[in-house]
């Protein structure tokens, strides 16, 4: 197996990092006023279930064979290799439909050092991962997504880089 370099390393990049080695990354804002241990759960299982959701938005890419954007630099960001922005509906049923891939996760880092925010690492690194990701059969369609949409540059607004619009 080829590894990007370091890929093991890797705790900044989001997406597949190897055929067989997927990760994501999300920061939880840290509420509770019970102590910092219990302040910490909380927010590191609020940081975990973004992550996953992240992921179950990777996958929905992978299944349904959306492409990235084409990038001009030597780095795509998560939203130009993931374009497209599914509705919380559509993530909450996918992370069911993948709930096999998923269970599967660990967290390969937590940081809970910030007193008001806290980041989770979660990776699933497994042989034929994206094999098992496309074989899974979606139980909806999803609303926020139609096969042959094109992500198009939003005219509305053209000091926002990254807004735009899904077109039919």
């Amino acid at each position: 197996m080829v590894y990007k370099r370091y890929a093991l390393y890797n705790l900044d990049e989001e997406g597949y990092l190897a055929r067989d080695l997927v990760q994501t990354k999300a920061t939880a804002q840290s509420t509770a006023d019970s102590g910092k241990l219990q302040r910490d759960r909380i927010c590191a299982s609020k940081a975990l279930e973004k992550a996953q959701f992240r992921m179950a938005r990777i996958f929905l890419h992978t299944s349904l064979e959306i492409p990235p954007v084409p990038v001009t630099g030597n780095r795509a960001s998560f939203d130009q290799d993931y374009p497209v922005r599914f509705s919380d509906r559509d993530l909450f049923l996918a992370t069911i439909d993948f709930a096999p891939i998923l269970q599967k996760g660990y967290i390969a880092l937590q940081d809970t050092s910030d007193g008001n925010a806290c980041t989770v690492v979660f990776r699933i690194q497994q042989t034929d991962l994206i094999d098992e990701v496309e074989s899974i059969r979606l139980s909806f369609d999803p609303e926020s997504y139609e096969p042959g949409w094109k992500r198009q540059p939003s005219t509305t607004d053209k000091s926002d880089s990254d807004s735009s619009t899904l077109l039919p």
